[in-house]
């Protein structure tokens, strides 16, 4: 099984949305006197060297064993059929199953590595291509490289405020130009949409430069698509006309601040 909440392991979800990913049948399987399981499936795993060798020592229990895993993946909608590579770790636990003391062992796999990673939020025609783009880099790098990942979820952010012509430059004091940082911009947001400027700020420390990025976890990058999630859907799917307002009040020679009127609400 692999170790995540329920609404995230339905994240596993093939291109076309509309159905799950199963494991494919393999004909044949060989196995090490270590991996001697024989299985109907394309799942192969493999103990690696240094937990083989842990099993002399004389205090060795089974949550020792560290294993490497791979799975080939496949849509079960017969429309598309979507082959999915998947790499990764296998952990074993010994839980108790009963109040009479009888354990059994639990098999857990970590995905390292998914090709083509699946969406992990649903992607819609009608958002920017450049967050779109974005999205799916960090879609690919969630699954171990939590950094990385961070990293594309702040770009998008980035890319989605461009696309409501949030400025990225201001006057300085001196009269000149001077880029604005995320957070600035956002902040800049609060003036025409305060719910909107305080949900991307929340998705922001994501990939904030000055957070200490090999302590995100994925649960950190999934909460943060989630709140994307919410916010693309909102914008471009459900009220559009949100975008439009937003969008006509970021433009200096339309906006009704710089006209000296007030006709949006």
């Amino acid at each position: 099984m692999i170790p995540e909440e329920p609404s995230r392991i339905r994240r596993l979800a093939p291109p076309c949305h509309t159905q799950v990913l199963s494991i494919t049948p393999s004909l044949s399987y060989t196995s090490s006197e270590h991996n001697s399981k024989q299985r109907p499936d394309s799942l192969h795993f493999w103990e690696t060297s240094d937990s083989r060798e842990a099993h002399d020592h004389e205090a060795w229990e089974p949550e020792w064993s560290s294993y490497r895993f791979s799975m080939l993946l496949v849509c079960n909608n017969d429309r598309c059929l979507e082959p999915v590579a998947v790499v990764g770790d296998r952990k074993v636990e010994i839980l108790q199953s009963s109040f009479d003391g009888d354990f059994e062992q639990i098999e857990y796999f970590y995905p390292q590595y998914v090709h083509p990673s699946p969406p992990l939020i649903i992607i819609a025609d009608s958002y920017p291509e450049p967050v779109i783009k974005e999205l799916r880099l960090s879609f690919i790098a969630s699954w171990s490289d939590f950094s990385s990942a961070g990293n594309h979820i702040r770009s998008a952010v980035e890319r989605l405020l461009d696309n409501l012509k949030e400025p990225k430059t201001k006057l300085n004091k001196h009269g000149k130009r001077e880029r604005q940082s995320l957070h600035a911009r956002i902040l800049g947001l609060a003036s025409r949409d305060k719910e909107l400027s305080e949900s991307l700020l929340a998705v922001k420390w994501i990939g904030n430069e000055e957070s200490h990025s090999d302590q995100l976890t994925r649960d950190n990058i999934f909460d943060a698509l989630d709140i994307l999630d919410v916010i693309l859907d909102d914008l471009f799917i459900r009220n559009r006309s949100r975008v439009m307002i937003l969008r006509f009040r970021g433009t200096p020679a339309l906006s009704p601040r710089s006209r000296g009127t007030h006709l949006l609400h």
